[in-house]
């Protein structure tokens, strides 16, 4: 081997090296996407039953852990959940800091806000297994703030920044740019198609959804309307109101819970990476 192909490979190692994680925060942070899992197939699920006028209805992720309070396992598993955001949350918030995946800084800077933004859901998840429940308080705070002219610009700023970002997550994902992430070795032929599948549709399901919240907000900041924002629920009655809404919906809600399932793809053969440091076992990925 020369030394000039000696470096290239020394350099492959390093990019794609990482610190092994230690087993316990494999395991919650594998946990915390099966928990993503787990809301969003819930969601798809109460959309589609909904669709159907089979009693389901348009829910959020608060909503959806509200109904979820009410069975018998509802509790322990919103306390698992709840643990599974915060290691989640707080590895998406290391990986950033560390740059574990060797990315850009605009990209590395999204993944530390998100990583907020489930820090937020995982204390929802707890709080919702101690019995409160969602009374929509949290959006009725910042809504009046569309009534200010800054606030008008920001809701039409925030909706396009969504939209765009709902086009760039669509775009990946029909470019199967999810799939880099996985553990390829450790899946056969249908492993890896349901995982493309799962993913493509998953994805561009939860986009449809971004694009539409992105929409409200544009809308409400145009016509200086609070009432007219809103979130994941508030998207699905949207497309719900549309002409032919209950096939459009029951496509939606399927998109979801295919994103559920892209989940928990990602729960199984993610890699979980710390640091960006070479070790013994360079290139291998946990």
């Amino acid at each position: 081997m020369s030394l000039t192909a000696a470096a290239d490979k020394a350099k492959q190692q390093i990019a794609l090296g990482s610190s092994k994680a230690s087993p316990w925060l494999v395991f919650l942070v594998r946990g915390g996407y099966a928990s993503k899992g787990i809301l969003y197939g819930f969601i798809g699920i109460l959309a589609a039953l909904a669709a159907l006028n089979r009693g389901g209805k348009v829910a959020n992720q608060r909503g959806a852990m509200d109904t979820l309070a009410v069975h018998p396992l509802g509790t322990p598993l919103l306390y698992a959940m709840a643990v599974g955001r915060a290691a989640y949350s707080t590895w998406r918030l290391l990986g950033s800091a560390l740059n574990s995946e060797g990315e850009k800084p605009l990209k590395r800077i999204a993944h530390a806000a998100g990583a907020f933004v489930y820090f937020g859901f995982a204390y929802a998840a707890f709080e919702t297994a101690h019995g409160a429940q969602d009374n929509g308080a949290g959006v009725q705070r910042w809504a009046p703030m569309i009534d200010t002219p800054l606030g008008r610009v920001l809701a039409v700023v925030g909706g396009c920044t969504l939209a765009g970002v709902a086009i760039a997550q669509a775009i990946k994902a029909m470019k199967l740019s999810f799939m880099k992430d996985l553990s390829l070795a450790e899946m056969g032929p249908p492993e890896r198609r349901f995982a493309e599948v799962m993913g493509v549709v998953g994805i561009c399901a939860r986009s449809v959804i971004f694009l539409v919240t992105g929409w409200l907000f544009v809308r409400a900041g145009l016509q200086s309307d609070a009432k007219k924002a809103g979130g994941m629920n508030k998207s699905l009655q949207f497309v719900a109101a549309e002409p032919g809404g209950h096939w459009l919906l029951l496509a939606v809600a399927l998109g979801l819970i295919a994103y559920g399932l892209h989940m928990f793809v990602q729960a199984r053969y993610r890699h979980i990476r710390v640091a960006t440091q070479p070790s013994k076992a360079a290139g291998t990925r946990t």
